[in-house]
Formats: structure tokens, sequence, C-alpha cells
């Protein structure tokens, strides 16, 4: 078996001030409070409640619907002298004077719009036109470089096989001038 120590109780260190021990420094010490003095917790009963007579508290008087006004909130119950129009409800219009001037500005500033929309799109078209022109015009540029380089390409291989022909002409007629040598022929019998 093990042996452990036993561990010395920790001594508690309080502090306590000399105040309390001391009225005297207590007393020059003490501030006095100009702020209004706190209630307590708990409800004192007035003395004519202790003597038995207690005051009586006023209740607020309560307002009934109609001195305030109030509409009934359910509609659903009415009662039998009012009956309520029942089915479809009738569109209520306008004077026509007033519905007319509504309609011609309201038509007015619809035409406005699509006037300027119409405007825009000639306006971009116009625009397009000239992009399609435009890259139409290069194409046919790149397109007469092209050209002119395949002419010429051609054309250098033709004079080539022109000066070709003429060296293969000369160098024939050179060996036609000179003594025709005999090709040895082979027979077999």
């Amino acid at each position: 078996m093990v042996l452990h120590k036993k561990k010395a109780p920790t001594v508690r260190r309080e502090n306590v001030s000399e105040l309390s021990g001391n009225k005297q420094a207590s007393n020059q010490l003490a501030v006095k409070s100009t702020a209004t003095p706190k209630q307590s917790k708990y409800n004192h009963r007035s003395r004519s409640g202790i003597n038995g007579v207690a005051k009586k508290v006023k209740k607020p008087r309560v307002y009934t619907e109609k001195e305030l006004g109030i509409p009934k909130l359910n509609k659903s119950i009415d009662p039998e002298g009012i009956k309520r129009p029942k089915g479809k409800k009738g569109k209520v219009f306008a004077d026509e004077d007033a519905m007319t001037r509504i309609l011609l500005q309201v038509n007015e500033a619809v035409d406005n719009r699509n006037a300027s929309k119409l405007e825009r799109a000639r306006a971009l078209e116009a625009i397009r036109e000239s992009k399609r022109k435009e890259i139409e015009a290069k194409e046919e540029e790149k397109k007469q470089a092209l050209d002119s380089m395949k002419s010429e390409i051609k054309n250098k291989k033709h004079k080539l096989r022109k000066e070709t022909k003429k060296a293969d002409v000369a160098t024939i007629d050179k060996k036609s001038e000179g003594p025709a040598k005999k090709r040895k022929s082979v027979s077999f019998k």
C-alpha cells in the first residue's frame, strides 16, 4: 500500500476593513446622498389601512362599442331587416369625357414610345447596313489580293517551265549536231 501525505488544511484569510470596527473613521468617510431615498421592497400599508379604513380605488370607466363608434366585427350575421345584394357586382365606369381624355393621353404616350422605337430601329438598321458594306468591301479586297498572288505564282511557274523547255531543246540540239552514237543492242536467240 502506498501511503499518501495528508494535505494541510488551507487557512482562510479574511480582509476586514478597519472602518467597520472604527465608528469615528466611518463617520468621517460617510457621504450624505442628495438623491431621493429608495423605495423599500415591501409594501407598507397606509396608516388608514392599518386603522381599518381603506381608501377606495376608482375603477376606470368601460365604454361600449356604440359609444366608441366601432363597427361590428362579425358582418356575416346581419339583422333580418337589412339584406345585402348578392351576385355579380357591376363595373362602375368613370365619366366618358374623363375616360376619353385619359385614353388619349395613354395612347399618345404609347405612340411616342413606338415612334421613338421605330426611329431607333431605323438608325440601327442604317448602322448595320454600313457595317455590312464595309465587311463586304474588305472581303472583296482580300479576294483580289489572293487572286493577284495566285496569278503571280502561276506566271512564275509558267516562266520556269518555258525556260526549262528551252534549255532542254538547246541541249537536244547540241547532241543532235554531234555524231550519233550507236546503241548497243542485245539479242536473245
